[in-house]
């Protein structure tokens, strides 16, 4: 069973953790080698966030990638959802592709890491505090406020 921390609580990005944007981005401009065509059975997720999966190089050799993950409650979802998958050892994702997208699974080859980073509460993308008293957002805000104030 999953001791660790469940992803809304989650508070770091890397290896294992959220994805950040940054790297998924880079991983598109410059992938690297990328072992396709993978089809993934739900039995590579175990309950502990592990995954275990072999891919094959243009050689036929066989390598075995595993990597940790702090939901595989998530990544069971969608390897369930969608078996074909893509493997990117230099950003360490498991890619699973649909049709029309991919959604990246972080692996960390290190193991098990805290969810929670000490002294940041909060998700790093879902922040509360970025919130005018009316409810919207101080950014939006002020640049409303910008614009309605011309005479200031």
């Amino acid at each position: 069973m999953n001791t660790h921390v469940r992803t809304h609580d989650c508070t770091r990005l890397g290896s294992g953790h959220h994805t950040f944007w940054l790297p998924v981005f880079r991983s598109s401009k410059d992938p690297g080698p990328v072992f396709e065509d993978l089809v993934l059975d739900p039995d590579i997720v175990q309950d502990d966030g592990w995954i275990s999966f072999s891919v094959h190089d243009s050689r036929g050799t066989s390598t075995r990638v595993r990597g940790w993950t702090h939901d595989p409650e998530r990544a069971l979802r969608l390897i369930r959802d969608d078996p074909a998958g893509q493997w990117q050892p230099n950003y360490r994702f498991l890619w699973i592709c649909r049709e029309d997208s991919r959604t990246p699974i972080s692996l960390n080859p290190d193991g098990p890491t805290p969810c929670q980073i000490p002294g940041n509460p909060q998700r790093p993308y879902a922040r509360p505090d970025l919130r005018h008293p009316s409810g919207r957002r101080k950014l939006a805000t002020h640049r409303l406020g910008d614009l309605n104030n011309k005479d200031s």
